[in-house]
C-alpha cells in the first residue's frame, strides 16, 4: 500500500498544474493550449502558432478595449486573435507594433468592432505611433506599425465600423489629411491602418462602415490605409498585399489607399465599394503587380469633389528612390456606377518625369462595365499612361467628357502608343458629342472600332490611327466643364506637392 501513495501524489500534482495552467489561458482571455503565464504580462516560454480567445463583448468601451488590447499585448508571431459573435465598443486604437499573426471574428455579420465615445463621453482617442515619433497619430480603431522586420497580417471575418456621431471635437475635414496633417488629431480618421517598412496583408471578408454623414461631417477618410514607406521618403516598403470579398462603404477620401510599395504585388478581388471618394487608390509604386478585378464600384462624391473610383499613380518627384522600375496593372472585370465629378478609372504616370521619357507603368483595362449617370467628367482617363490597353469595355450612360480620354493632361507630356479597341460606347452620351477624346500630347495611338461599335472620335493628336470608327472634331468647352476641369487639375498639383 506504501508503494501506491507516490502514484496518488504524482497524480494530485498533474491535477494541480492543469489547474494552473487552466488558470493562466483563462487570465489571457483563453489562451488555447497555452504553457504557463505570468499573470497579464508577456507570455513566455511557449511555441507559437496559439489561438488567444478574446472574452465576449461587454458592451463597456473601455472593457472591451482592454481586454482585446490585453490579448494584442501578449501575442507572439504566428498566433490568432480570435474574437467572439456580438459587437465589441472600444473608445480608443488596439494597437501592436510588429504585429503578425491573425486578427479574425466569428463572421463578417456576426463579430463586431465599433469605435465608440468613452463612458465619460469623451471624445475618441488617440494612440502614440511609434513608426512616425513625435507626432500624434490620427484617430483609427486598429493600428499596426512595422519598424522592425516584416511581419504577416491576416484579419478576416468581422465588422469594423463607425459609431453615430462625431467620436472627437476636432476638424474632420477628410482634405486635412493632405493640407494640415495631423489637424484630425481629435477625431477618428481611419478603420485600419497598417504602416511602415515592410509587411504582408492579407484581408478577407470584411465589412468597413465608415458611419453616417456627408463628405465633411464624416468621421472616416481611409477604411484601410497600407503606407509601406518610411516618414522621410527614402525607400519604399516590400510585401504582398490583397483584399477579397469585402464590403467597403463611407470611406470619404478612399475605401483602400496602398501607397510607398516597391516590389510587391497587390490583388483587390472580389469587394463592394459603396458611398465613397477614392475607391481603390493605389500611389507611389515602383515595380509592382497590381490587379483589380470583379469588384463593384458605387461611387457619388459631393459636389466641388473630384475623386475616382479607381486610380493608379506613379509619382515623379520623390528623386531619392532613383529611377522608377515599371509596375503592371490589370483592371479587368469590374462594374462601376459612378457620378458628380468622377472618372471610373484613372491612370496617371508621373514617373516618366524621372526617368525623362518612357513609362513606369505598363496598364491593361479589359472588360470592364462602367455606367456614367451624369459624371463631370468620364469613364477612363489615361493621363501620361503610354502603351496602355483598353480592350471590350462597355461604358454607357451619360457624361461631360468622353467615354475614353487620352492625353498628357496638365503634365503636357505625351501619351502615345496606346491601343484602343472593341470598346461599346454606343449607349453613351456626352456634351461633346465624341466618345473618344485623343488629346493634343498623343501620338502612335490605335482606336479598332467595327461591327456594332461605330461611334465618334476626335482626334486632336499626331499621327494616330483610327479604323472602324467615325472622327469629328472635339466640341466646345463649355465654362462649366472649363472650371471643373480646372478644380480637378488643381487638387492633383496640391496632393503632388
Amino acid at each position: 500500500m506504501l508503494r501506491k501513495k507516490p502514484r496518488i501524489l504524482s497524480l494530485f500534482g498533474v491535477i494541480f498544474a492543469a489547474i494552473i495552467i487552466v488558470a493562466a489561458g483563462a487570465a489571457l482571455g483563453g489562451l488555447t493550449g497555452a504553457a504557463p503565464a505570468r499573470g497579464m504580462g508577456k507570455v513566455t516560454g511557449r511555441a507559437t502558432g496559439w489561438v488567444i480567445n478574446i472574452p465576449a463583448p461587454t458592451g463597456v468601451p473601455e472593457t472591451d478595449w482592454q481586454n482585446i488590447q490585453t490579448a494584442l499585448d501578449n501575442m507572439q508571431p504566428g498566433d490568432t486573435i480570435q474574437l467572439q459573435p456580438g459587437l465589441y465598443k472600444v473608445h480608443k486604437p488596439v494597437y501592436k507594433e510588429g504585429f503578425s499573426g491573425t486578427f479574425k471574428g466569428a463572421g463578417k455579420d456576426v463579430t463586431t468592432i465599433e469605435a465608440v465615445r468613452s463612458t465619460n463621453d469623451e471624445g475618441f482617442s488617440l494612440v502614440e505611433n511609434a513608426y512616425w515619433p513625435g507626432q500624434p497619430f490620427m484617430g483609427v480603431i486598429i493600428e499596426f506599425v512595422f519598424p522592425l522586420p516584416q511581419g504577416d497580417v491576416n484579419i478576416s471575418d468581422l465588422t469594423l465600423q463607425a459609431g453615430e456621431g462625431p467620436m472627437g471635437e476636432g476638424p474632420m475635414d477628410p482634405w486635412a489629411y493632405y493640407y494640415y496633417p495631423y489637424a484630425m488629431t481629435t477625431s477618428l480618421e481611419t478603420l485600419i491602418d497598417i504602416s511602415g517598412g515592410n509587411f504582408n496583408s492579407f484581408i478577407e471578408n470584411v465589412n468597413f462602415n465608415g458611419g453616417p454623414g456627408d463628405f465633411y461631417g464624416s468621421n472616416i477618410s481611409h477604411c484601410i490605409f497600407l503606407c509601406g514607406g518610411t516618414i522621410n521618403y527614402t525607400d519604399y516598403g516590400v510585401g504582398d498585399h490583397s483584399i477579397k470579398s469585402c464590403e467597403l462603404k463611407n470611406g470619404r477620401q478612399t475605401s483602400y489607399e496602398y501607397m510607398f510599395w516597391k516590389d510587391s504585388r497587390v490583388v483587390v478581388e472580389g469587394n463592394t465599394f459603396t458611398n465613397h471618394g477614392f475607391g481603390a487608390y493605389i500611389y507611389c509604386i515602383n515595380n509592382c503587380d497590381v490587379e483589380i478585378s470583379r469588384n463593384e464600384f458605387m461611387c457619388s462624391p459631393p459636389e466641388g469633389m473630384w475623386l475616382d473610383a479607381v486610380l493608379v499613380y506613379t509619382p515623379g518627384w520623390f528623386t531619392p528612390l532613383g529611377v522608377p522600375l515599371v509596375s503592371d496593372v490589370l483592371i479587368q472585370h469590374n462594374k462601376f456606377t459612378v457620378e458628380g465629378a468622377t472618372d471610373a478609372i484613372y491612370i496617371a504616370d508621373y514617373g516618366s518625369y524621372v526617368l525623362g521619357g518612357g513609362v513606369s507603368l505598363n496598364a491593361i483595362i479589359l472588360n470592364n462595365d462602367i455606367t456614367l449617370n451624369g459624371a463631370e467628367y468620364g469613364g477612363i482617363y489615361l493621363e501620361r499612361a503610354s502603351n496602355t490597353i483598353v480592350a471590350n469595355n462597355k461604358i454607357s450612360g451619360s457624361s461631360v467628357w468622353e467615354g475614353i480620354q487620352v492625353d498628357g493632361g496638365s503634365t503636357r507630356r505625351q501619351c502615345d502608343d496606346c491601343l484602343l479597341k472593341a470598346n461599346n460606347l454606343n449607349n453613351l452620351t456626352t456634351a461633346y458629342g465624341a466618345k473618344i477624346w485623343l488629346g493634343p500630347n498623343t501620338s502612335g495611338c490605335t482606336i479598332i472600332g467595327g461591327g456594332n461599335n461605330k461611334f465618334n472620335v476626335a482626334d486632336e493628336g499626331v499621327d494616330n490611327y483610327i479604323t472602324g470608327v467615325n472622327k469629328q472634331p472635339r466640341g466646345a468647352v463649355g465654362s462649366a466643364v472649363s472650371e471643373a476641369m480646372q478644380r480637378k487639375r488643381a487638387m492633383l498639383e496640391e496632393m503632388r506637392k
